[in-house]
């Protein structure tokens, strides 16, 4: 009996054992896994990718967009109608917008339009020439038969320029003309001033021979005529078109620089109407009207990526009530000019330039887009806008924007929009 109770003492000693070395086992075990979790946790976290903190040049964009946004906030924008399209072209995307497809009315900005189909169509070395051609036989110095001058609608021909194109006649061998002087004047039709111009603006004459920007050079002819040593049977000239079988004697050239460079640093009507009829040479047709002409520059806002079904062209000066143009169409044209280096080039170069020339000189000193912004004003009654190119100087990126405003009480208030978004896209 002694031999079991110690048997079964044994037993239950070693069954107490057995439960507290499980027990050890368990805990070592727990204690061994929250290490290793512990562990993973620690080198886990080793590995959590931290927020990067944005460059200067991530934050441009929303930095940009507030700032427009708050100018725009300003009580006085509340009163008229604004369209903004900002396109950040080294990067190829949109920066901001806003109406960008609402019709507005361009004013002088029109002149860009202009100025990019003319650049797109004839090319920056394309020159405004002046023809002298005649018909008839020419012998000791006189011409049996007829001489005629063809208009190219040069706006900077003046009288000094008309001598000289005179006594090149008779540097060519004319002495005399015993047959009629004509001018021909059919590269536009016979409208003297623009469609849906103002009666009471001060409006150019639209002639394709003008003198000092005048209609004067046909009562000026004969006079100079005679002073180069050209007699004349016929005094009087007339008006004809110039024969297919006659023959070029002379004529004088004028580089599109030349006139493309008034037309925009001092946003010249008259010259700009002038480079525009310079489209009228691409119609086929003789005495071209204003449509003729504004279907060639559709033609450019159609390959531009534009559609010119938004649009309407009225003239080439941006005078007219009827021209109509959309932001979005301004940045299309501005990229697509952009792609064709030596057309871009000119246009760089007679764009207006802030706080330096032209319409801008006296704009945005002393900010980031003095010397930077590269635009073309457009200002009548309730329009003030502004197109063009700058360089923004954080991200290095060259920027095309188009700032339309329609219905300000005056323009003071839509330039000083204009240049608060100029700043801050340059800055």
């Amino acid at each position: 009996m002694f031999a079991a109770i110690a048997a079964s003492i044994l037993t239950g000693c070693a069954s107490q054992k057995s439960i507290e070395e499980k027990a050890y086992r368990d805990a070592m075990r727990d204690m061994a896994l929250e290490q290793m979790a512990r562990r993973d946790s620690a080198e886990a976290a080793r590995f959590v990718v931290q927020p990067r903190q944005l460059t200067a040049d991530e934050r441009w964009p929303e930095r940009v967009t507030q700032r427009i946004d708050s100018a725009l906030a300003d009580t006085a924008c509340l009163r008229f109608l604004t369209a903004v399209s900002i396109y950040d072209i080294t990067a190829d995307k949109t920066v901001y917008r806003l109406n960008e497809q609402v019709r507005m009315r361009p004013a002088s900005t029109e002149k860009l339009v202009t100025a990019i189909a003319v650049l797109d169509m004839l090319g920056p070395d394309y020159t405004l020439d002046t023809r002298v051609l005649t018909r008839g036989t020419l012998r000791g110095g006189v011409l049996s038969g007829d001489l005629w001058i063809v208009g190219a609608m040069d706006p900077v021909m003046d009288k000094d320029d008309l001598r000289s194109l005179c006594r090149a006649i008779s540097s060519a061998g004319v002495r005399r003309v015993d047959g009629h002087v004509y001018v021909d004047l059919g590269l536009k039709d016979e409208d003297k001033f623009g469609w849906g111009w103002c009666w009471d603006d001060k409006n150019p004459t639209l002639t394709p021979l003008l003198l000092g920007g005048k209609p004067d050079f046909i009562s000026l002819l004969p006079a100079q005529l005679r002073a180069a040593g050209i007699s004349l049977s016929h005094a009087a000239i007339k008006q004809s078109a110039v024969p297919g079988d006659a023959q070029l004697l002379v004529q004088q050239c004028r580089p599109l620089i030349e006139v493309m460079e008034p037309m925009m640093k001092k946003s010249d009507n008259l010259y700009a109407e002038c480079v525009f009829y310079q489209l009228a040479t691409l119609t086929g047709k003789r005495m071209a009207t204003h449509e003729d002409v504004a279907a060639v520059v559709n033609q450019v806002i159609n390959r531009a990526g534009a559609s010119s079904c938004h649009v309407q062209v009225a003239d080439g000066s941006g005078l007219s009530l009827y021209n109509y143009q959309t932001a979005e169409t301004y940045i299309s044209l501005l990229r697509y000019i952009h792609a064709k280096p030596e057309a871009y080039e000119m246009l760089r170069l007679v764009l207006p330039i802030a706080a330096v020339d032209g319409t801008l000189k006296n704009r945005m000193a002393g900010t980031a887009a003095a010397e930077n912004v590269r635009a073309k004003t457009g200002t009548v009654t309730g329009v003030s806008t502004l197109t063009g190119y700058t360089t923004c100087h954080t991200t290095g990126h060259l920027l095309a924007f188009a700032i339309l405003t329609n219905g300000v009480e005056q323009g003071s208030i839509g330039r000083a929009l204009q240049d608060k978004i100029c700043i801050a896209i340059s800055e």
